[in-house]
């Protein structure tokens, strides 16, 4: 049993498909197949149920991997520790400092508003490092970062100093073919595509189909829209796709519509710093710079 074959398991999972994992684990989708294969073999079982699309764990799958996802978070945990002392060992100076981002922070521009910034002031330096919204917090906490982009559904913003950056709300993107007015509490018989678990707006959504009566029949996480819309528009009948509306309206076209739900909770993209915390002159100047651009 190695880490690579219990990784693989888990992208194929949580991908829905070889492809993706293949291209989550940089090796090939043969690769994927082979390391599922050799740890099935090894553990004399089955893990994988390969009649479904997307594919599903099996009986015995879904109690090894309560076990396959403790072994992954303790690796990363080992491997965040290593990089911290690593980050350590070579100060930052007023001119740097250390950005954290949720995995969404591509989509709302971040990444390119830090090109950006460095572009016109050569002398500044961040270093970026995406992470889910609960290690943010625990970063945080623990002093392992300057500024942190996040949203406001799994950190308590009274406990930092804030600069909101964008407000938003959830929507639902579906087909074309299923009318446009069709409120939630009649969807109660779609398959639901879903943001992965660890993403912080999952239990929103999750939330807002339980009080629209409903437990939503989840047949795909993902965190790449692309995906989604690839299901869609392969099972277009009953088929809903439940996301920030930011990220949504960047995929929506004259096949589907996206209709935001009601009740929807604001989500609000902010960033955040320790109070009493002295930041360093490159962050202070990057935080002015994302002031101007602010929705």
């Amino acid at each position: 049993m190695t880490l690579l074959q219990i990784k693989c398991l888990w992208e194929v999972i949580t991908t829905g498909n070889f492809t993706e994992a293949a291209e989550h684990l940089y090796i090939t989708q043969s690769a994927v197949s082979k390391n599922i294969m050799a740890l099935e073999e090894e553990m004399g079982i089955s893990l994988l149920d390969r009649s479904s699309r997307p594919y599903v764990l099996s009986p015995a799958g879904r109690k090894m991997m309560v076990h396959f996802g403790e072994i992954i978070l303790a690796f990363e945990r080992a491997d965040n520790t290593l990089q911290d002392i690593k980050r350590n060992l070579t100060p930052l100076d007023d001119n740097s400092f250390r950005l954290v981002g949720m995995p969404a922070i591509t989509r709302f521009g971040v990444t390119t508003s830090i090109y950006d910034f460095m572009r016109k002031n050569p002398n500044f330096s961040i270093y970026l490092e995406e992470m889910d919204e609960d290690r943010i917090s625990i970063a945080m906490q623990m002093g392992d970062c300057d500024v942190a982009f996040c949203t406001n559904l799994r950190i308590n913003l009274a406990d930092y100093n804030t600069k909101k950056y964008r407000r938003d709300s959830i929507s639902i993107l579906f087909s074309s073919d299923i009318a446009a007015n069709t409120p939630l509490a009649e969807m109660s018989n779609f398959s639901w595509i879903f943001p992965p678990p660890q993403a912080a707006h999952y239990s929103t959504c999750l939330r807002l189909c339980q009080e629209a009566g409903f437990i939503p029949k989840i047949v795909l996480t993902t965190s790449r829209p692309q995906t989604a819309m690839e299901y869609i528009t392969n099972h277009r009948k009953n088929c809903a796709y439940m996301e920030i509306t930011g990220i949504l309206s960047n995929y929506c076209n004259e096949d589907c519509h996206m209709v935001p739900v009601a009740n929807s909770p604001e989500v609000s993209f902010h960033f955040v710093w320790r109070k009493n915390a002295s930041l360093p002159k490159a962050a202070l100047e990057y935080l002015a710079y994302m002031s101007e651009k602010a929705e």
